[in-house]
C-alpha cells in the first residue's frame, strides 16, 4: 500500500489542487532562497528586500492591487510544501 492510497480523496484533491498551482504559477510563492513571487512577478528577497513581517503586508498590497487572492506557498530546499495564511502561519503542508 503506498502513502496516497492511505490518504482520502479531499487529501488527494488538496495535494493535486497544490501541484496545478505550482506548476501554472498562479499562487505566491516563497523559495528556498526566501524569494517571494507573485503569479510567477518577483517581488522581493526576506531579508535582503524586506522583514519576514513585512513580506505578507506586501503580498496582500500585491492581491488587493491585483484584485486576485491566490494561496500563498513556501517550498524548502528539501522540496517540502507549505501552505500559508496571510499572516505566514502554515495551514497545511506536503513532504
Amino acid at each position: 500500500m503506498n502513502c496516497l492510497s492511505r490518504t482520502s480523496k479531499a487529501d488527494r484533491e488538496e495535494y493535486g489542487n497544490m501541484l496545478a498551482e505550482l506548476e501554472c504559477g498562479e499562487c505566491v510563492t516563497i523559495n528556498e532562497k526566501d524569494e517571494v513571487y507573485f503569479c510567477r512577478s518577483f517581488l522581493g528577497r526576506i531579508g535582503r528586500d524586506f522583514s519576514e513581517r513585512f513580506v505578507f503586508f506586501r503580498i496582500k498590497q500585491e492581491m488587493q492591487k491585483n484584485n486576485f487572492f491566490p494561496n500563498i506557498y513556501r517550498v524548502n530546499d528539501h522540496g517540502n510544501v507549505s501552505l500559508l495564511d496571510s499572516s505566514g502561519r502554515e495551514v497545511k503542508g506536503w513532504v
